[in-house]
């Protein structure tokens, strides 16, 4: 039997509706059928009845091709009966089937043959064109109507409620905005899943009361796809997310410079680094560069804007609101449009102020380290320099002693005598001051001092402090040129030498022949040292960790001289390496920038 809100929708349809039954009969008509055609006397009566005639032939026709429809499709046709023409749209609702007829006679007799479709048909034809999802359902829930996306992704709708056709938990949420729209007689707008061939997907859909005649007939809806879009938003939150967790971990100050309103946007870094909340003004950031860079930076970056650069990077002094300025460095990128005109500059600024008092205290420590190898050196030397000390001041007391017995006999020849012997002291006195000097000099704690070192003072001066009595060593000093001036600092690199000739005379201790060697060559590239001995050798397995911390090629030895000797080399951008060592003795050879004047590009 008929549903009596099927009844009940079609008896505010205009046009003319038949129910065709499973048994073929008509099981209803409405209002408007009953006037065009309740003399035939139509319910109750099968369609292959004969007495209909063969204008109902056409109506047969229809029932038999929704037959082979779908279940919940429909289609439409134009027939004639009963001397008119009809525009049929035929639907299956459960077991029953409903024509729609809609009378176009004076239409087609007018000569339009139904090119231009009525308000309804056309307003059915845009409702099924469209991508949305649009439905009605009655009061009781059921789908009385669906378009066709709707009918595409979830078919079979039609005569059922969606308890019928999706999950309960899906289901239930449904109804219940349904209820809401019924009770409250207003419109919603709600976010909501919905099963589209086997995919869950996220909707916006949007309800409406269906009001006909002052009297609530049930909810029209309307439901728009909307998972991509909530999958690019979830991906643009990733990638914002991803920007601040990055600018956090580097604490740097991102910023956007948009060219076009000249407003500058920064993140939350820029208020740690500046002390204070920064406005969109441009002006705001180039008033707290330091007066000293603020020509440069703000030119290179005009320039960068201007010409064919797509990247920039300036290191310059960034005021806090405290006053103090802070190192930064801060680099840029270029984005153009289509027409290749500068439209945003993306950029970032780190403070190098943490990262530079730390490398300063890198240099420091270091500076100490050196100093302390220094002093300690000395200590290994001292009784060698001791007795060169010790010398001289002896002979400075004999000779004026001598004097002043020469002085007492009062004689002219005698005073002659005394001169001598007092200028002979005084050059034991300056002999023994240029010893001190240099003892002072390398255990000096200054800073480092950047200069032209002739490399021949350097050499003599390292051999004076290292080996101040070669024949007492029993080594014999070999030479060679030694001409050159290197870049440097005097005291660091004498300390350099002073521990190679150390090395290499404890080197030779052993061996028969005890030559030590010292040349110096220019090049292109700088000027080179060379320390070369007879002596032992370093043993092959240890070669490439000389250099090392604690990798001494002594038995005893700390393995801490070379690396420091290597440290001081590097820092004065120079190179020092092993370049022979057999057991025929070693030359260890070190580089060095050369100072401009000395001729060396």
């Amino acid at each position: 039997m008929i549903d009596k809100c099927v009844r009940d929708l079609l008896s505010i349809v205009d046009d003319p509706a038949l129910v065709v039954g499973p048994d073929a009969t008509f099981a209803h008509l409405n209002a408007s059928a009953m006037r065009e055609f309740g003399a035939l006397g139509l319910p109750g009566r099968r369609l292959d009845d004969a007495a209909l005639g063969e204008e109902w032939e056409a109506i047969r026709h229809v029932c038999e091709r929704l037959r082979d429809v779908e279940r919940g499709q429909r289609f439409e046709t134009s027939i004639p009966l009963l001397e008119n023409w009809y525009e049929v749209r035929a639907v299956s609702m459960g077991e029953h089937f409903v024509l729609l007829l809609r009378d176009i006679t004076s239409r087609r007799r007018g000569g339009q043959s139904g090119e231009e479709p009525a308000a309804g048909t056309l307003l059915k034809t845009i409702i099924d064109s469209a991508a949305d999802l649009i439905f009605v359902k009655d009061m009781a829930g059921r789908f009385i109507q669906v378009n066709r996306a709707l009918n595409d992704v979830s078919p079979d709708l039609l005569g059922r409620t969606v308890h019928d056709v999706y999950a309960p938990d899906l289901a239930d949420g449904y109804e219940v905005a349904d209820r809401i729209v019924i009770e409250s007689g207003k419109p919603c707008t709600i976010e909501e899943t919905i099963p589209v061939r086997g995919e869950h997907r996220v909707f916006q859909t949007i309800k409406v009361p269906w009001i006909a005649a002052g009297e609530m007939r049930g909810v029209i809806g309307i439901s728009r796809d909307m998972t991509e879009r909530h999958r690019a938003e979830a991906r643009i939150r990733q990638s914002e997310e991803r920007y601040r967790l990055a600018a956090r971990a580097t604490n740097e100050a991102i910023w956007d410079w948009d060219l076009l309103h000249d407003e500058l946007t920064w993140n939350e870094a820029i208020e740690q680094l500046s002390g204070e909340k920064p406005d969109h003004s441009i002006e705001w950031w180039k008033s707290r560069i330091a007066p000293t860079d603020r020509e440069r930076v703000v030119g290179s970056i005009e320039r960068f804007i201007n010409e064919e650069i797509s990247t920039w990077q300036c290191e310059y002094g960034f005021r806090h609101a405290d006053g103090s300025y802070h190192s930064v460095f801060d680099r840029g990128f270029l984005v153009r449009d289509e027409q290749g005109v500068p439209v945003r500059v993306i950029g970032a600024m780190s403070d190098l102020s943490e990262r530079m008092k730390a490398q300063k205290r890198v240099m420091q420590l270091q500076s100490e380290l050196i100093h302390v190898s220094r002093v300690s050196a000395m200590g290994t030397i001292a009784s060698a320099l001791a007795h060169e000390i010790n010398q001289p001041l002896a002979s400075v007391g004999n000779f004026i002693a001598g004097a002043r017995r020469l002085m007492l006999r009062e004689e002219p020849e005698a005073l002659s005598e005394a001169r001598e012997a007092l200028e002979l002291a005084a050059a034991e006195v300056a002999r023994s001051g240029e010893i001190v000097r240099r003892i002072r000099r390398m255990v000096a704690h200054g800073e480092t001092q950047v200069q032209p070192v002739p490399l021949r003072e350097l050499i003599d001066d390292a051999l004076a402090l290292a080996l101040p009595n070669p024949a007492l060593s029993g080594v014999t000093v070999r030479l060679g040129l030694r001409e050159g001036i290197a870049r440097g600092d005097a005291v660091q690199l004498q300390q350099v030498l002073v521990n190679l000739i150390r090395n290499a005379v404890e080197a030779m201790e052993d061996s028969d022949e005890r030559i030590l060697s010292l040349s110096t060559m220019r090049s292109d590239t700088g000027v080179r040292i060379d320390v070369t001995d007879t002596g032992c050798g370093i043993p092959p397995d240890r070669v490439q960790t000389v250099f090392t911390a604690f990798g001494s090629s002594k038995v005893d030895g700390l393995g801490v001289g070379l690396t420091i000797c290597r440290t001081i080399i590097e820092a004065h951008g120079g190179q020092i390496w092993v370049e022979r060592t057999d057991d025929r003795g070693t030359r260890v050879a070190l580089r060095l920038r050369a100072f401009p004047d000395d001729g060396i590009a």
